[in-house]
């Protein structure tokens, strides 16, 4: 059985970084941040992932969210856990999802499903 929890994340003031860029970088920074925010208004951005603690994703997605939400953006990250079982039997089929998503929302075919993997000899 699979669980998910919503991971808290505070909000960073992006504009900060106003004191390390020159005025120029600050400028597309702000630019970008406001037409971020006028196409992601009244949407949720999820993100999700099997942890919360540890790697390199972790490290790069909680600052990522929190500039985000600080930005305005309504951005969110839950954790599904479930058994080796699970992710084995839906991992696939998530990825097959999204790449059909995104082969539909360019226009371009999208590949061919995946045939399951046969079950090793016991």
């Amino acid at each position: 059985m699979a669980v998910i929890e919503q991971v808290s994340v505070e909000p960073m003031e992006p504009r900060r970084f106003g004191r390390v860029l020159s005025e120029g970088e600050y400028e597309a920074l702000v630019d970008l941040i406001t037409h971020a925010t006028r196409a992601l208004h009244g949407r949720v951005i999820w993100n999700v992932n099997s942890t919360a603690k540890g790697g390199g994703v972790v490290e790069m997605l909680r600052p990522l969210l929190g500039y985000s939400r600080g930005a305005g953006v309504d951005a969110r990250w839950a954790v599904i856990s479930g058994d080796p079982e699970f992710f084995a039997q839906h991992l696939g089929r998530y990825f097959e999802v999204i790449s059909h998503l995104l082969a539909a929302r360019a226009h371009e075919p999208a590949p061919a499903p995946r045939q399951p993997e046969a079950e090793p000899a016991p």
